[in-house]
This record gives C-alpha cells, structure tokens and sequence, in this order.
C-alpha cells in the first residue's frame, strides 16, 4: 500500500469517528430539549364527615362545641353533617351548628329515625350519645325497663349502620344519671357487647358521677362537656386527618 493510500485511510477513518460523535451529541441533545417535565398535582384530602346523634346531651350546648374547639386547634379537617342546627350558635367554639340531637329523644324514637339521617347526611364518622331519656318516661308514659332500652340502643345502631355501612360508629356508654343507679350501668354493660364490626364503644362512665358532674343530675356541666369532648377526640382521633 502506498503512503498516499495510508494516509487517506487514517484521515477518512479519523472523519468518520468525528461525524458518529457529532450525531450521537445531536441525538442526545434532542432527546433532552424533547422530554417534557411530568407535573404532579395532590388532591387537598376531603373533610372527614361527623354525624352527632342523640338526644339533648347532643343538641344542647354540651359537648359538640368544646369537641370543636380541640378540632380546630389541631387543624383538623371535618365537617360536621345532620338535619338539624344549633339553636344557640353563639356557643364559644362552635363553627359548625349541624347535628342530629333531638331534646327528649328516647333511644327507640332515634332508631326509627337513624337510617334516613345516615343516608342524607353520608357520614363517614357517627357519634351515638343516647338511652337516658327512655328511663325517665313521662307523666303519661312510664319509662323502660332496661331490656326494652338496650332492644332499642341496639336496633339505633343497627339502623345507623345499615344507612351508612362504611361509617365508623361510636357509640356511648352514657354517664350517670339521678335515680338510674342501677339501670345505666345495666344499659352500659349491654352497650359494650355491640362492640366490633365497624362500631367502637366510648366510655363515659367511668370517671363521671352525677353528683358532681351534671347540671340537674342528667345533663353535663361545663367541666364535664369539656371532659366528654376531650373522650369524644380521643376515639375520634384515629379516623381524622389533623396538622394540616
């Protein structure tokens, strides 16, 4: 081969190398400029649904807006659901007025009740807070035995469940009561066994006495609306989105 030959070889070799690294350089290049950043976008969590059912313990200025007030200050997101609204809505703390807490509710009264309330309202928490009223009955109706209470505290969570099955429920084990010294903590009893299946029982007999806690021997004072509303959040805490 001649030296001319050799030469030419090694320069068209040399060139070669140079256009495949030029084309490669481009190739990359286009590839970069051509890609588009994928953006990502997070939906801001739904407010957690509360559906507060009872009796006055539940409407009356008690437990719902210090329970509102501990909400609050931990940033938690809820939205409180129910047909009815506050009548006193000057309750320091309380933002959100809707409930289902009727005066002088009797458990049975709830519970032909529970479902509709459960089904309009799509509540993914409920707190159930009644059984008092039944015992007492009126000057034209005595009140229950116990059997017909628990029949009738059960048949409300049976209802409540069944208009919004996937609905935590918790349900109360109520405080005492002037003149059910005997018959709440016979209710109470029967109450925890409806413990499981979607329902959780919250205790608010234990620690309560109604010497020293009610206003008339039935309803809370402030202390104790306080400390039922601290209970409230303690079992409520697990299913709540807080702290922003």
């Amino acid at each position: 081969m001649s030296a001319a030959r050799s030469i030419s070889l090694v320069l068209a070799l040399l060139f070669g190398a140079a256009a495949c690294g030029d084309g490669a350089s481009s190739a990359e290049t286009t590839s970069t400029t051509g890609s588009t950043p994928e953006t990502t976008t997070t939906a801001a969590a739904s407010p957690v649904r509360i559906l507060t059912v009872g009796d006055s313990i539940t409407a009356g200025p008690y437990y719902r807006a210090p329970l509102q007030r501990l909400l609050a200050a931990d940033d938690c997101q809820v939205d409180f659901v129910g047909s009815a609204v506050d009548e006193d809505p000057d309750q320091p703390g309380l933002s959100d007025p809707d409930h289902e807490g009727h005066g002088g509710w009797r458990a049975d009264q709830v519970a032909d009740n529970a479902r509709a309330w459960a089904e309009a309202a799509e509540p993914d928490v409920i707190l159930l807070y009644v059984g008092v009223n039944d015992f007492y009955g009126s000057a034209s109706a005595p009140g229950d035995d116990v059997a017909t209470v628990v029949a009738d505290v059960t048949r409300a969570v049976e209802e409540l469940r069944a208009g919004a099955p996937e609905a935590t429920l918790l349900v109360a084990r109520i405080m005492p009561a002037v003149g059910l010294e005997a018959q709440v903590p016979e209710l109470n009893a029967a109450v925890a066994q409806l413990a499981g299946d979607g329902v959780t029982i919250v205790d608010f007999e234990a620690g309560f006495e109604h010497a020293k806690d009610t206003v008339d021997g039935v309803h809370p004072s402030p202390d104790a609306a306080e400390r039922m509303a601290e209970v409230w959040y303690e079992a409520l805490a697990p299913h709540l989105a807080c702290g922003g």
